[in-house]
């Protein structure tokens, strides 16, 4: 968890293993990881837009996730502000266990 200041947001590569058949490989893919000021909240978001599934940034700058493909943005709790997103970023379900998060994913 100390990766993950308070009140911040980052970016993070997740990377784990997918069997499908015979065929055994993993799947890396970014995560937006959020951190309230309780030390004990942690919200992880899907990355991909709800509108056509771009890649979303954090801009510190703004205190918004920007879908750079067609300008749809986010607030920090994942909420539609504005564009063409039909609905909020798709969130993973959490758990910490001895410092550790592991992620849910659906």
């Amino acid at each position: 968890m100390r990766d993950f200041p308070l009140g911040g947001i980052k970016t993070v590569n997740i990377r784990y293993r997918v069997t499908d058949g015979f065929y055994e490989g993993f799947v890396e893919k970014p995560v937006l990881v959020s951190r309230s000021t309780n030390p004990d909240n942690i919200t992880v978001f899907n990355s991909r837009c709800t509108h056509l599934g771009c890649t979303v940034n954090w801009d510190e700058k703004k205190q918004l996730f920007i879908c750079p493909c067609h300008m749809g943005t986010f607030y920090p709790d994942g909420r539609v502000k504005s564009g063409p997103p039909p609905r909020p970023l798709d969130r993973y379900a959490t758990k910490v266990q001895d410092g550790d998060l592991f992620i849910e994913e659906a």
